[in-house]
């Protein structure tokens, strides 16, 4: 319990807001950190970040940091995707400051991204990651809505939430935006 409540204060006091300009370089190297003995990375994803803030798929408000006492120590993206008709988001990176991992930071930044989301119109959010961690946030077998990966992957691991909780079949593969640089179906 005492755990748990110091998580929970801390929590509170950690401000989440849009990304500026000036942060770029901070966030860059955040990214960088956040990934180097990351399970699953090809040590590019800062490199993803800069190029996605240039694309026309990137979404300004849903650019978000997370600062503790005026340092960046979270950073989450989405940015537009297309699935069949359907302009959706992509969730990547999520990126905590390594020795904060594993503290509910990135839980934090990954519900307001998604209320923010949801505030905006967009009605499907699509990630690539951990089954067991998404599913904490209701993220489902994309294939339950017939949202299919460009590209082969393990079923459970290619996911996507329905912000709106629409039962509605999409039946169309994701379209990755260019920068992603994944060859789209």
């Amino acid at each position: 319990m005492y755990v748990c409540t110091i998580h929970v204060v801390w929590a509170l006091i950690m401000k989440i807001r849009q990304e500026r300009e000036d942060d770029f370089q901070e966030v860059q190297s955040l990214v960088k950190r956040a990934f180097l003995n990351a399970k699953h990375s090809d040590g590019n994803e800062q490199d993803l970040v800069k190029k996605l803030r240039k694309s026309s798929a990137f979404v300004e408000q849903l650019s978000l940091v997370c600062e503790d006492n005026g340092r960046i120590c979270g950073y989450i993206l989405f940015t537009k995707n297309r699935i069949g008709s359907e302009i959706g988001l992509t969730l990547a990176p999520v990126a905590v400051e390594p020795k904060l991992q594993k503290r509910g930071l990135g839980r934090l930044l990954i519900k307001r991204g998604l209320q923010i989301a949801k505030t905006m119109g967009f009605n499907f959010v699509c990630v690539l990651g951990d089954s067991e961690y998404y599913s904490r946030f209701g993220f489902k077998k994309a294939s339950f809505w017939k949202i299919y990966p460009p590209f082969e992957v393990e079923d459970k691991n290619f996911m996507a939430l329905s912000l709106d909780d629409s039962e509605e079949y999409l039946d169309a593969t994701l379209e990755y935006p260019k920068e992603f640089n994944i060859k789209n179906k």
